[in-house]
């Protein structure tokens, strides 16, 4: 085989690799969308309602499920019907439509870009992609009040690129205090994790059981290699009126645990509770106050970097590894802290735990660069990108002219 020959066959190698090769899309549902602040129409009302329909979905890591965009919504695009694309003739059925999104699953063949996607005459949408793999994302709203259902996340596979997300949109977000933002406010276990890979952001959550047993606002069931990420939420005031007790975190899930940016304070429990043998649990940039425990002792590999843990009943148990990490006694590597010259305001009516001028806290963190966001204080301010001196705790406390901190949105 000559030179050109052998060229011409790695070229075309190439162009069948690329054609075959999707980007990942986030498909996107408005959840608890009244019409304060949201843009379009509510998906779901309830997280519960939303994990029970993209649980159709089943494999998201599967080649037959895609996203797609689109222009606009012509008639209905129920969700579980069968579509047909009416120039390529590819089938699938619809997971769910938005206005300007539709998953589709189980597909045969290959829908074209430009195309007609038809459900039945009349009812249709006109996709502008070839399709993308998919991840799957709630975007929660404050609009119609506080979230009271609990809602146990399983039902899918997924993986670290193909998985789900129950998210925040920017203007319905916490300012670092309990004061504003999405709230999931539960009675019971708030948020069970089975499946893997699942991310949580941006919620507050809270709330008072009655039970036996131990509850959780956010419970890792015993599953092998959940590996959640758990990042720039507040958790707080979560107890147990019954024989049990209230855990913010905690469980056996396996894998790897990642919580990052997250305060926790006021739980009668442990801050983070996980144990369990082959279980890495990673605390980067906590706030812990007030609870019973910072992070509980457990088995497992446990590690805290850039922590906060003061005011606790004990800021830290018998953990693997704590690295910068401050606390209020002798069990930190800058021990015996004080509340009220960390924090802005740990007592009184609303808590702020954001840090105060002349925190000791200041610049004693380590750059933990910018794996799985950890980068993002409570405020969302981007100390890697920023160039910021890392500080202990949620948040990152930057001396600015004529304001406090700068709250950085995305």
């Amino acid at each position: 085989m000559n030179l050109c020959k052998k060229l011409l066959l790695s070229l075309l190698l190439l162009l069948s690799l690329s054609q075959s090769c999707f980007g990942v899309t986030q498909f996107v549902s408005k959840i608890n969308c009244g019409t304060v602040n949201c843009i379009g129409t509510e998906d779901y009302s309830s997280l519960a309602t939303w994990e029970d329909a993209t649980d159709n979905a089943g494999d998201l890591t599967a080649a037959d499920l895609k996203v797609f965009s689109h222009g606009g919504i012509t008639g209905t695009m129920g969700d579980g019907t069968s579509v047909t694309g009416l120039t390529s003739g590819a089938t699938g059925t619809i997971i769910h439509t938005t206005p300007t999104q539709i998953l589709i699953d189980a597909i045969s063949g290959t829908f074209q870009s430009g195309e007609v996607v038809e459900r039945v005459a009349s009812n249709n949408v006109t996709i502008s992609n070839a399709g993308d793999s998919a991840e799957i994302v709630a975007s929660v709203y404050d609009d119609d009040g506080n979230l009271t259902t609990t809602t146990v996340m399983s039902g899918v596979t997924a993986n670290s690129t193909n998985h789900r997300t129950i998210t925040v949109p920017v203007g319905e977000r916490h300012n670092g205090t309990v004061a504003s933002g999405t709230k999931l406010s539960v009675n019971d276990n708030v948020i069970t994790i089975v499946e893997t890979n699942l991310v949580i952001e941006w919620l507050l959550i809270t709330g008072t059981s009655n039970s036996g047993s131990t509850t959780r606002a956010i419970g890792l069931n015993t599953v092998t290699n959940l590996n959640p990420i758990i990042r720039n939420c507040i958790i707080y005031n979560y107890t147990n009126a019954g024989a049990g007790t209230g855990e913010a975190i905690g469980g056996a899930g396996g894998g790897t645990n990642s919580i990052y940016n997250t305060i926790i304070y006021g739980v009668e429990g442990a801050a983070v509770g996980i144990s369990g043998g082959g279980i890495t649990t990673n605390c980067y940039n906590c706030t812990f106050y007030g609870n019973s425990a910072g992070i509980g002792n457990g088995n497992g590999t446990q590690v805290a970097k850039n922590c906060l843990s003061i005011g606790n009943t004990t800021d830290y148990g018998a953990i693997e590894s704590i690295i910068t990490s401050g606390s209020g006694d002798t069990t930190g590597t800058l021990d015996n802290l004080v509340a009220a010259t960390e924090f802005v305001a740990p007592t009184g009516g609303t808590l702020d735990f954001h840090l105060k001028s002349g925190a000791q806290a200041i610049n004693a963190g380590t750059d933990l660069g910018a794996t799985g966001g950890v980068q993002f204080d409570i405020d969302n301010r981007d100390r890697d990108t920023l160039n910021d001196t890392w500080d202990m705790g949620a948040d990152e406390l930057v001396a600015v002219a004529g304001a406090r901190r700068i709250i950085i949105v995305n």
